[in-house]
């Protein structure tokens, strides 16, 4: 355990409710006295903006908040899924809400430097729901990957479950680090 400072994003119910039914409000800042344990004690948010969405079965019912986790934190590496960290702290601020529009500047930001992680794209495509108009504007800034963001688009907007199982795959539940890594079907 550390003492240190980690900026990161946490999702909530809409009204700033985390899970638990904790009301929480922009500008202030919370304590947790109670020890810390992953997933069960203290505050949790994710450095990735994309990996809070994996809590939340209705995305458009979320808020997203810009935080700051201090005091003790602990970093938990998800291996088993094998991409996001979880971080919980025992103090935590809310910096602000962030606006749908600027989770999709975030996303295309991320993604544009994401120096070929697909899975970094499929995360945000499969994790968040986003409007048509929204697809369109992604597609149209990653037009290096196209191919396999239509295949995730259709499988994840369109019902379309055969599509990874055409050509060079990024399979849905991929979770590996791997830079333009294929997969074989088994």
């Amino acid at each position: 355990m550390e003492k240190n400072k980690v900026e990161g994003y946490k999702s909530f119910e809409k009204g700033l409710v985390a899970i638990d039914g904790t009301k929480f409000e922009v500008g202030n800042t919370y304590h947790c006295d109670d020890g810390l344990k992953v997933m069960k004690t203290g505050f949790h948010f994710c450095k990735n903006i994309e990996d809070t969405f994996r809590y939340f079965k209705d995305v458009d019912s979320i808020e997203v908040c810009e935080v700051i986790g201090f005091g003790d934190v602990i970093t938990y590496d998800d291996e088993y899924n094998g991409y996001y960290d979880l971080y919980t702290c025992s103090d935590i601020y809310i910096k602000r809400i962030i606006p749908k529009e600027e989770i999709l500047a975030i996303t295309n930001d991320k993604i544009k430097n994401s120096h070929g992680y697909i899975e970094t794209v499929i995360r945000f495509i499969r994790d968040y729901k986003w409007t048509d108009d929204e697809i369109e504007k992604l597609k149209s800034i990653l037009g290096e990957y196209d191919n396999e963001i239509e295949k995730v688009i259709a499988y994840y907007y369109e019902g379309d479950k055969k599509a990874f199982t055409r050509g060079r795959e990024y399979g849905p539940n991929n979770s590996q680090r791997r830079k333009g890594k294929q997969f074989k079907k088994h």
